[in-house]
């Protein structure tokens, strides 16, 4: 059982792009959430326009002089999308080298549930999200971690997901059903905790033939493959729908893509994807077009393993 009195360290990364929402993630960093064990906060701006920049920065200097955040800023020319700048951000971590036994994945538009911000400061304590992720995630072995986030109106986005869906999607926030931990196939991105030993592992997210939409299940499903589990726990916190990279799950976006990584696929296995091959030739070389060179070399290699695209 993991020791509650020795909290591992963590790094943070948020991608932006006009976000403005993300002032108040940082307003709660400062005052809402407990931050002790956070070496590093990176964000990486996805061009976004000069009076955000400016005052992004401007938020950035106060904090960093104020509080011991220890933002730094990674300012692109252009919009590199989700995983591109997330794996900016992981690779600014490794050069600076702090060391941090975690990395979350944050969205700009997640905040505190504002229930809990009364009852904290009406204890004088903080929110203890990233501890006590971590520490959940060590009790049950998981080299991937997620949470409950819950729209605005209180109604759930996502308690994990199964498939290509999201558990709990617009259920009440007070449905039981999902606050039970539990192992899941993948878990959101937009507040997604991933154990360094994981990225040394299977390396960084897929910016190739995964930029965006799908590249946390693909994350998720290809640490299957190395025996690391993904979990869910129903800590909560609010998701405001707003946008790191100011794009839509819209069909346009997807036209590009291999076949495989669309959304709505149906769940399938390694093994039946080859006997289909075996019967179709056509199919098994679409297929290696169309795939990760590592689920090619897993597919060759027969394993039965799930993959569900």
């Amino acid at each position: 059982m993991p020791n509650k009195s020795q909290k591992p360290k963590y790094s943070i990364i948020t991608i932006t792009r006009n976000s403005y929402p993300i002032f108040n993630f940082i307003m709660d960093l400062c005052t809402a959430i407990n931050t002790t064990n956070l070496v590093n906060y990176i964000i990486v701006d996805n061009a976004s326009n000069d009076e955000f920049k400016k005052s992004l920065k401007s938020l950035i200097v106060n904090v960093n002089k104020n509080y011991s955040l220890n933002i730094t800023l990674i300012e692109n020319t252009k919009n590199r999308l989700f995983s591109a700048a997330n794996n900016q951000g992981i690779e600014k971590i490794l050069a600076l080298g702090n060391n941090p036994d975690w990395i979350f994945l944050v969205n700009p538009d997640i905040e505190v549930p504002k229930t809990d911000k009364i009852l904290c400061m009406k204890n004088k304590v903080q929110y203890q999200i990233f501890d006590d992720c971590i520490y959940h995630a060590l009790f049950q072995n998981a080299g991937i971690f997620g949470i409950k986030l819950l729209f605005e109106n209180g109604t759930i986005e996502h308690a994990g997901g199964m498939d290509n869906s999201h558990r709990g999607f617009k259920k009440p926030r007070i449905t039981r059903e999902f606050d039970t931990p539990m192992a899941v196939e993948w878990v959101t991105g937009a507040f997604m905790g991933i154990s360094m030993e994981t990225i040394s592992k299977i390396g960084l997210l897929d910016d190739k033939t995964y930029p965006h939409w799908v590249s946390d299940q693909e994350y998720c499903r290809r640490a299957q493959l190395f025996d690391i589990h993904t979990w869910y726990y129903p800590l909560e916190m609010i998701h405001q729908q707003g946008s790191s990279t100011e794009t839509s799950p819209h069909e346009e976006c997807w036209k590009d893509l291999p076949d495989l990584v669309k959304p709505n696929v149906t769940p399938t296995t390694v093994e039946h994807i080859k006997e289909t091959a075996q019967k179709n030739a056509d199919e098994l070389k679409s297929l290696e077009r169309s795939t990760s060179p590592l689920l090619i070399k897993m597919y060759k290699n027969s394993l039965n393993l799930i993959w569900p695209y």
